[in-house]
């Protein structure tokens, strides 16, 4: 679904207000979107009721991450966070995209890829994602870095 009609889409509107009836699909995606919704509680709520009995609900969410889309980026949610929002459905799994070392150079790609910033650093980059896998049994445990997490994929059944 989209807020803007496109060719080959099928259903356009406002997450917010569904614009479907009750029971109407056996699966949900919510690709990295929730992070857009100004009342993410509301979306929620509506994917759940047009979610069948059993349907599955695949949603991914951003947390360590840029300002992007502005000023149409809301929020972001920590494991917890996605844990109380999606409490209603029956069952939660929620796993992160990258943790420890991951996490870290991504967000150093990123800020090092930002535009406007210099570009022979990239070299610093591949030299860190080179190293810190090697070097991820002493640092992980030494910067705690097990609670970082780029985002994370949630899958929810009704």
């Amino acid at each position: 679904m989209d807020r803007v009609s496109r060719p080959h889409l099928h259903l356009c509107g406002d997450a917010h207000y569904l614009p479907v009836q009750d029971d109407a699909f056996d699966g949900v995606v919510l690709e990295e979107m929730l992070e857009h919704c100004q009342s993410p509680h509301r979306v929620v709520e509506g994917v759940q009721r047009v979610l069948w009995p059993e349907g599955k609900r695949i949603l991914t969410a951003p947390f360590l991450n840029p300002l992007h889309d502005r000023p149409g980026d809301y929020c972001r949610f920590t494991e917890h966070g996605l844990r109380y929002l999606l409490r209603s459905f029956s069952s939660l799994s929620i796993a992160p995209h990258h943790s420890g070392h991951g996490s870290v150079i991504v967000l150093f790609e990123r800020l090092i890829m930002e535009p406007g910033r210099v570009r022979y650093l990239r070299f610093v980059v591949a030299l860190v994602a080179f190293l810190m896998p090697k070097l991820d049994p002493v640092v992980t445990p030494l910067l705690r870095l097990e609670t970082y997490s780029t985002g994370y994929f949630v899958t929810a059944v009704k």
